[in-house]
């Protein structure tokens, strides 16, 4: 999310200018940017960790397993 609203902003911030050359440093700065955002993102795909216990989905099934059940799948006593 940081890096949307980052780009967001200087994008909003370029939009205004309107000397040419200015505008092609901007549009170059930020192809370079765009290059090194992709191979971050490729690098944090392979070396992807564990998910933590809130990115998980629900377990739910057609017996019912899920929410009010303990680990093994049981209703609490």
């Amino acid at each position: 999310m940081y890096f949307q609203r980052n780009t967001r902003a200087k994008f909003r911030l370029a939009a205004t200018e309107t000397d040419p050359t200015r505008t092609r440093e901007f549009y170059d700065k930020m192809t370079d940017e765009l290059k090194v955002l992709r191979r971050s993102a490729l690098l944090n795909k392979l070396y992807e960790g564990p998910k933590l216990v809130i990115e998980k989905p629900k377990m739910t099934g057609a017996d019912g397993a899920g929410a009010g059940t303990d680990r093994a799948g049981q209703p609490p006593l």
